[in-house]
């Protein structure tokens, strides 16, 4: 069930369970054999055109092998390296997050996040990297729904923004850059197996 569908079953459920007696199947069944795949947002008319293209010009020669050269990489990965860069706590957010320090690029800050060294940000104003001891993630917030799961904020210093004190969290800015980091990384691996049909970036 897509989630559209899914939505609107349970806004059925939240008005009244006895105006949806069961789930029917038939439509699904009746047209599920009609269905083109891909059934994606790129069709086989994008993949085709992409591949001519490929073909006929050096620019998008040019862009394929670097999108190859990435999905290589990607397929080399460890199982070890996926795990540290999704982590089990939820992540935060790349907005909201002001560095304390300089307090430059109000109100979402500037940082520089590589994969290299994931584990860590830097301002584009002052070049502070964090963590940092001078300004420790001491204020923590610990989920209901999953104790395990504990939110950490710089609590020395906060902005009012509109009536909202807003603080930073660092590691939740570091968690969302390597979840967004990794969620990209697989749309490249699959559009390369896409176009390539290489089955190592299907793997990766």
């Amino acid at each position: 069930m897509d989630l559209i569908a899914l939505t609107g079953f349970l806004l059925l459920v939240a008005e009244g369970a006895e105006d949806v007696a069961s789930l029917d199947w038939q439509l699904w069944e009746r047209y599920r054999g009609a269905v083109a795949h891909p059934a994606s947002v790129l069709k086989a008319e994008h993949l085709q055109r992409a591949q001519e293209n490929i073909a006929r010009y050096a620019l998008a020669r040019e862009e394929m092998q670097r999108l190859e050269a990435s999905a290589q990489d990607i397929a080399q990965w460890d199982e070890a390296f996926i795990v540290r860069m999704i982590p089990d706590t939820t992540p935060g957010s790349t907005l909201f997050t002001l560095c304390p320090h300089c307090e430059k690029f109000p109100v979402h800050g500037s940082w520089r996040w590589r994969p290299e060294r994931p584990e860590e940000i830097q301002c584009n104003g002052c070049g502070l990297v964090f963590p940092n001891e001078e300004y420790p993630e001491d204020l923590l917030l610990r989920s209901r729904f999953d104790p395990k799961q504990v939110f950490a904020y710089h609590g020395g210093k906060s902005w009012n923004f509109y009536g909202f004190h807003l603080r930073s969290s660092f590691s939740g800015y570091i968690r969302a850059a390597k979840v967004n980091y990794m969620a990209s990384s697989a749309y490249r691996a699959a559009l390369a197996y896409a176009v390539t049909q290489k089955p190592d970036y299907a793997r990766a």
